[in-house]
């Protein structure tokens, strides 16, 4: 079986998945694969262009950041 295949996979299964445990986990033991893992990531988005965001579009989302947080640790929280 072809380990380094294997855990490759993995990384990208883990990451769909939303187990970031899991995911920092294969990290850790298998460091040399980050580095493949981050190339393949960068090659895939490369051609991908975000669009710009206004002020109020960043002011809107700071807002709904602060609500989560607040919500989840207090209004003193930020």
């Amino acid at each position: 079986m072809d380990y380094k295949k294997a855990a490759q996979e993995m990384f990208e299964i883990l990451i769909l998945e939303s187990d970031i445990e899991a995911f920092n986990l294969l990290c850790s033991r298998y460091p040399e694969l980050v580095d493949e893992y981050v190339r393949k990531t960068e090659e895939e988005i490369k051609d991908i262009e975000l669009p710009e965001e206004t002020a109020e579009e960043k002011q809107a989302q700071w807002e709904r950041l602060c609500v989560k947080i607040r919500a989840e640790h207090g209004k003193n929280a930020i």
